[in-house]
């Protein structure tokens, strides 16, 4: 988009950000047959444009700081807000300074007193040995009962999301160091999928419905990661590695960037000559990944 001449501009407009101009198009090559090629990368894109600038006066900096500002109270006024009185201020004062009172005694004193009280404590300890012993049933048991389930989910609704992994962790160390089999997670996306031409979108189920699984998926169930970093060093792999297919001079793709000029200015006003301005000329980047 190149700049509006000023006879066409809004008469009372401030542009922050200046329309921006670009007499050359950006471009596009794609080459979908590269990789058969090997002579043009799959995509190269490149684009120039002739100016960006930002311009700033006193009165919108002012309007940024205040928006700023009420951003800031409003995050601040987040654990308080459960307890604002939806009254007029000066028609109900007792309500708003009974606001005040609570906002403070709720969130800074009896929240810190309840939580180091004894009670609480043993309150919470307790949660969190029922929350375990629910969960670790549900590792090792292939259907749960509707009582654990809501046991389960109630507990999870009072309990913290710090919590609710670490009591997880826990029970999930305690069953296999006891010596019990993990029950493996089953998907349902083929029982839902059924019919006659089920076995055309997916492959056919080896095990029946409900039995677990104590075979590894991937490696990174099979081996350590020192094992793994052994074995990549021994047969001279790198996850970083490029397609051993390709060239190592094949570049796949080309992304061009020029800009040929860049200001930022502030002044006072708008018809008053700015008190800074810098500008930056011929600035351009190019990046040519590999794959």
């Amino acid at each position: 988009m190149k700049f509006l001449p000023s006879r066409q501009r809004p008469p009372n407009h401030q542009y922050i950000f200046q329309p921006i101009s670009s007499q050359f198009p950006a471009k596009l090559y794609m080459n979908p047959h590269a990789e058969v090629e090997l002579k043009t990368p799959k995509l190269d894109w490149s684009i120039e444009v002739q100016n960006i600038a930002i311009e700033l006066t006193k009165p919108q900096y002012v309007s940024m700081i205040d928006l700023l500002e009420s951003l800031d109270y409003m995050v601040r006024n987040v654990p308080y807000r459960k307890y604002k009185p939806n009254l007029p201020l000066h028609t109900n004062c007792r309500q708003w300074w009974k606001y005040a009172i609570d906002s403070v005694l709720e969130v800074h004193i009896r929240r810190c007193t309840q939580m180091w009280s004894w009670c609480n404590i043993k309150k919470h300890r307790e949660l969190l040995k029922s929350y375990k012993i629910a969960y670790k049933n549900k590792l090792t048991q292939t259907k749960l009962s509707e009582e654990i389930q809501k046991q389960i989910q109630d507990l999870e609704k009072t309990l913290d999301v710090f919590n609710i992994i670490l009591a997880r962790q826990q029970a999930q160390v305690e069953v296999i160091r006891s010596g019990q089999k993990l029950r493996k997670k089953s998907t349902d996306t083929g029982e839902k999928r059924g019919g006659w031409f089920s076995g055309f979108w997916g492959k056919k189920e080896s095990k029946k419905k409900g039995e677990e699984s104590l075979i590894p998926e991937t490696i990174d169930d099979l081996m350590t990661p020192e094992e793994k970093d052994k074995l990549f060093t021994a047969i001279g792999y790198s996850g970083s590695m490029h397609n051993l297919t390709l060239p190592k001079k094949y570049v796949a793709y080309i992304m061009t960037l020029k800009l040929v000029s860049t200001s930022i200015v502030i002044r006072e006003n708008k018809n008053i000559p700015e008190i800074l301005k810098i500008q930056i000329i011929g600035l351009g980047t190019c990046w040519e990944p590999r794959l």
